[in-house]
């Protein structure tokens, strides 16, 4: 990291930035070490961060919440039942689901969703009801047969 950060033109850029990371590295003490290497681990680990993270979010319409989750600021949601252990990522549009033990990126559309133990990557359309999945970035899911 440091290399890279050697890279940088400026050179009063260049030593802030390395002072930062020599700071938090420094003064970072690790008390456990949360495994992020399968899809499994990674919804492990995630559910231990949410219980430790600030849960304060917006009012939605016609929408339950069970704590601890995260739901970003620009985040819409209708009709739906989140959590427990659900991150709502910004942009996301999430309406007529029902969403557990999740992590949902960017800017995604899910309508009429059952979601349990899955991972939903950005820019993601998805109008089925399937009950775990990993979908990457960009994808769209639907039962529409003529696309």
């Amino acid at each position: 990291l440091l290399k890279k950060v050697d890279k940088l033109k400026d050179k009063g850029t260049q030593n802030i930035v390395k002072q930062l990371i020599l700071r938090i590295i420094h003064n970072h003490k690790i008390n456990n070490w949360l495994d992020f290497g399968t899809s499994k681990n990674l919804l492990e680990s995630h559910a231990e961060i949410l219980k430790t993270q600030s849960t304060d979010f917006g009012q939605f319409l016609n929408t339950t919440i069970h704590k601890p989750c995260y739901i970003s600021p620009t985040a819409k949601i209708e009709n739906s039942i989140l959590g427990p252990n659900v991150s709502v990522a910004e942009g996301s549009i999430i309406k007529s689901s029902k969403i557990q033990n999740s992590i949902i990126q960017s800017n995604p559309t899910i309508l009429g969703a059952t979601l349990r133990d899955s991972i939903i990557g950005r820019h993601v359309e998805y109008q089925q009801d399937f009950n775990k999945v990993n979908i990457g970035d960009y994808c769209r899911l639907n039962n529409d047969e003529d696309e």
